[in-house]
């Protein structure tokens, strides 16, 4: 009895997958997933289609780099019919950063990738669901990255057996340390605004002086809103600074009263019904019109395009990530 009468799958016709366990998945993707680590290649002319002759000629000049990524979100609906998906990724780059400014870039904002664990100062990593193949790599943090990455990957399809994920609680995770290092920075910048001497005497000292131009300093102090309040009630000419006098409201209120009826009444009942089914119209066209959007929609034009492969054994190098800015910087040009 062959295996198709006994129930089972035929193992011939079963795609062997190098780390997934789900036999349901298929051998060929036209587009990542969540949690899907993928080799980008960019295509610098595809990146300016959109362009002109001039700018198609200059991407011609710009060689196609390949980067190592993780897939942390997707934008629109995918369909084999467009031309790109659109993406958020997170670059990884091999060793730990190189960038040392502090305290705006230093060497410990990135998270290992299982199984590296090497880290100067955490002890949290990222874990794939298999180890990762390449050594010593790390998801990069510093500040050119903490904005999110995005991606118009070409819908072609590719050979799935080879990927390697993440699970979503560990993508949710990421999202949160990425979340954390925003917040950090965010903080230095704000208490670099009022002076604080800590966080300023943590900046090294410019190489000239014609580089100390690229540090923030503080502003200088800004009126509390409460004393902007009082200025401007007092500027407004009311002995007691009110801005209004309270008899008017009450006289008003009185009108009101007196000249209300009860057709006034069934009136604005009516009114606020009519309001209500137009909100409610309103709110599925605008339903219907951002699902179109969705369908439509295939990246933002300034995002590099990519190819994307899933073998990271055909990876010999981890490109520096800070390629991908300069060369993203360079097609928007």
């Amino acid at each position: 009895m062959s295996a198709a009468e006994e129930g089972r799958p035929d193992t011939a016709t079963v795609p062997r997958f190098r780390y997934l366990f789900d036999r349901g998945s298929p051998p060929t993707a036209f587009w990542p997933c969540l949690g899907d680590f993928v080799v980008l290649t960019i295509d610098p002319v595809a990146s300016v289609g959109h362009l002109d002759v001039a700018a198609k000629r200059a991407a011609r000049k710009i060689p196609r780099h390949r980067f190592v990524a993780l897939v942390m979100s997707g934008r629109g609906i995918p369909l084999e019919t467009k031309p790109f998906t659109h993406h958020s990724i997170a670059l990884v780059r091999r060793e730990l950063p190189t960038l040392n400014h502090p305290p705006w870039d230093t060497p410990e904002m990135c998270y290992p990738i299982l199984p590296n664990t090497h880290h100067p100062t955490r002890s949290e990593t990222i874990q794939p669901t298999h180890p990762f193949p390449l050594v010593d790599c790390y998801i990069d943090m510093t500040w050119a990255f903490q904005d999110p990455i995005g991606c118009r990957i070409t819908t072609t399809p590719c050979n799935y057996t080879s990927v390697l994920r993440v699970m979503p609680r560990q993508i949710a995770r990421l999202s949160r340390l990425f979340s954390q290092e925003v917040t950090r920075v965010e903080d230095l910048e704000e208490r670099i605004r009022y002076g604080d001497i800590e966080v300023i005497a943590s900046i090294p000292l410019p190489p000239s002086p014609a580089s100390a131009a690229r540090i923030p300093l503080p502003e200088s102090p800004t009126p509390s809103p409460v004393s902007s309040v009082k200025r401007s009630q007092r500027s407004r000419g009311s002995k007691s600074g009110a801005l209004y006098s309270p008899g008017t409201h009450a006289a008003s209120d009185e009108v009101s009263i007196i000249g209300s009826d009860d057709s006034d009444s069934s009136s604005s009942n009516y009114d606020r019904e009519s309001e209500v089914e137009s909100d409610a119209l309103d709110g599925q066209l605008f339903e219907m019109m951002r699902f179109e959007d969705m369908v439509n929609d295939t990246g933002d034009p300034r995002d590099p395009v990519a190819d994307v492969s899933y073998d990271l054994d055909d990876v010999d190098e981890v490109t520096d990530p800070l390629l991908f800015i300069k060369v993203r910087d360079q097609l928007r040009r």
